[in-house]
């Protein structure tokens, strides 16, 4: 009867030590796929970084798109196909809130600016458009040792 319950007693004790490693193994694998986890959402390449590029490929697909539409209504406004840059300005108001753009004349073209986004594009007399230029603020106006 001794033996007996002896024997009951070391697989108990064997069972427990299995036991315990497997979830030694099991925390160490979990540790493991959370490092990779991590690593795919918030590296270099990661998840977080390719949405921000694609939200902002998004953004200048559509104001290009809301420029050349403005171009293409304001040349076919003028009886000459000729683009103004009060029409042009009147046609990106249509398109989108008044304020959000401002056009100005540059010589042999016409800069388109998004201000929300401090983003520009160029219309040349043509009706070609070009851009997605960022807007750089100059912190230091005037000085040249900066």
């Amino acid at each position: 009867m001794n033996i007996k319950l002896n024997n009951k007693k070391d697989k108990i004790q064997s069972q427990r030590g299995v036991t315990l490693l497997v979830l030694v193994v099991t925390i160490i694998i979990l540790l493991i796929l959370t490092g990779i986890t991590i690593g795919a959402v918030t590296g270099d390449n990661g998840i977080i970084q390719n949405g921000g590029k694609a939200k902002e490929e998004a953004e200048i697909a559509n104001e290009k798109e809301i420029v050349e539409k403005a171009t293409v209504q304001a040349m076919g406004n003028n009886k000459y196909g000729n683009i103004e840059e009060s029409e042009l300005q009147e046609q990106l108001d249509r398109e989108t809130k008044t304020g959000e753009t401002e056009v100005a004349d540059a010589g042999d073209e016409f800069e388109v600016v998004f201000i929300d986004s401090n983003r520009y594009y160029t219309v040349d007399k043509d009706g070609n458009v070009e851009g997605a230029y960022e807007i750089i603020e100059d912190k230091y106006p005037g000085d040249i040792t900066v």
